[in-house]
Parts: structure tokens; sequence; C-alpha cells
């Protein structure tokens, strides 16, 4: 009975994304066109994923209570279309095309419980794509990772790097990944609900950050980055929220085959959040221009 259940169980949320996107107005750009898009247009990003739409929907996640501006801020934001900033939603809304098989489990769960209130709330035909920053674990070809990898870097390529990350994020520390940029300075945050300083950080930000054409801002701080993005973007900067980026060219480096922790680095999806330790690194030390407790 329990087997038949499960399969019963399974059917149905096949049954139900396969319904979502046949029924879907949007579309979903790929990873390779949002990349180049954002790297032609110098353009300002904020990125959805199922946090993000769990948390405008009122649910909260171990990081991010479902603060009500928040929620409030996420449901309005993804309905944004102005000149130089893009909303990204996951493409694996739309396809389950080359994702390994515990991705697209998620991912059919996750539509069978939200599909109907995320259509109800997009309004916008055109939408590109979130998963630009996850680009090899739970991919089934994993070859084109290095590609992708030489195309996100292009993004700060010669350019001023600000980050706004949480206090143990250490975006681009202990590896290459931004070797590239002209130079790196760093906006601390507290790592768990970052949002309850939003304002505060915000200021800092607007204080802190140079108005230049060169300056581009990386903000990885969960659900907060992809409302400040915009905030930013409003203030005249282009910013990025680059979300899981870092940890995914980690495990890259590593060749890991399965989710584990990245020494030195909060890594919520394997565990591994406290107790990471101070950074015994100069340079890095030296990049840090604020901190917001």
């Amino acid at each position: 009975m329990m087997n038949l259940r499960n399969l019963l169980s399974r059917w149905y949320k096949q049954y139900k994304y396969y319904r979502f996107t046949h029924q879907a107005k949007f579309k979903i750009a790929s990873t390779q066109e949002t990349i180049d898009y954002i790297v032609s247009h110098r353009c300002s990003v904020s990125r959805y994923g199922d946090g993000e739409f769990d948390v405008a929907f009122g649910v909260s996640k171990f990081f991010q209570k479902a603060d009500s501006e928040l929620a409030e801020r996420l449901r309005e934001l993804v309905n944004v279309s102005e000149k130089d900033f893009i909303v990204c939603l996951p493409h694996s809304l739309l396809t389950l095309k080359d994702l390994r098989k515990e991705s697209q489990k998620h991912w059919t769960s996750f539509v069978r419980y939200n599909g109907d209130k995320i259509q109800i709330l997009l309004k916008q035909g055109k939408y590109f794509d979130s998963l630009f920053t996850r680009f090899y674990l739970d991919c089934t070809d994993r070859t084109t990772a290095n590609v992708t990898v030489y195309s996100i870097k292009q993004i700060w390529d010669g350019r001023d790097v600000y980050i706004i990350e949480g206090e143990t994020t250490r975006f681009g520390e202990g590896n290459d990944f931004l070797d590239n940029a002209k130079s790196v300075h760093r906006i601390l945050c507290p790592s768990m609900n970052a949002f309850a300083k939003y304002h505060e950080i915000l200021s800092v930000a607007e204080e802190k950050i140079p108005k230049d054409k060169n300056t581009l801002v990386l903000i990885a701080l969960g659900m907060t980055a992809t409302i400040m993005a915009y905030d930013l973007h409003k203030l005249g900067y282009q910013a990025i929220d680059i979300g899981h980026a870092d940890i995914e060219y980690s495990w890259w480096k590593m060749k890991a085959q399965e989710r584990c922790p990245v020494p030195g680095k909060a890594t919520f999806e394997a565990g591994a959040y406290e107790g990471i330790g101070d950074v015994d690194d100069d340079v890095y030390k030296k990049q840090i221009i604020a901190e917001i407790k």
C-alpha cells in the first residue's frame, strides 16, 4: 500500500509540474543568454529561487524569517520591468532538462505546492535565468561548467568590485574566482535575518561605494540581496544578486559529487554554518571597508 501511495504521489507531482509548464504564460532565457545579456548591458540583477518564493508566500527559511515587508517587496519586485534591470527566475520552473534526478524531484515537488500561486503572481512574459549561479552540482553534464565560469567572470573583468555579504560568506576568498577584478572591497553583514538590518546596510553601501561606471556591486545575502540589487540600481549602481555562485565555483574546483562543506565558508546546503572560524588572510581583511552587526 505504501509503495502504491508513493507512486501515486510521484505521478501527481509530475502531473502538476507538466500542467504548470503548459499553462505558463512566461518564458525564461537560458543560462548562457542570461550571462551574455548581463555582460553586454551591464544591467542590475535580482534573482528568485525557491527560497525567495517561499518567503514571498509567508514561509520562513532557516536564515531568513518571513518578514512582512520583505515578503511584500518580493511579490512586487518580481514584476518590475525597467531599463538596465532584469528579474531572474529558475529555468527549472519550465524544464527539468539537464538536471540531476535529485534536483528534478525537488522542483516537481516545489511546483506541486507553489505552482498555482506562482502563476497568479507573475505578470511579465519574459524573465532571465536565476540558475546561472548554479552551473555545476545540479547539472547532468558538468563539462560545460568551465565555459559558464569563464562567461560569469566577464561580468567583473577589470571592474572595481564591492561585495555586500554575510560575515561568513567570504565570496571569492581562498580561490581565484575574482582574480580578474581590478579591485575587491567588502561590506560584511549579519549571516542570519539580514533584512532586519536592511536600511542600515543600504545606507552604509551608499556611503561607502562610489558611483563610478567601473563600480560593480555583488550581493550575496540571501533574500535580502534580491531586494537590495533593485534598490541599489535605483540609486545609480550596477548591482547583482550573485547568491550561490562562489560555493558552486568552489564545488567545481573541488570536483565535488554531492553538496559538501567548503572550508572556511558558510555552506548552508551542506549543514555547515556554525563554527566557521576566522579568516587568516591579510588580503581578505584589508578588503573589508565596513561591518554591520
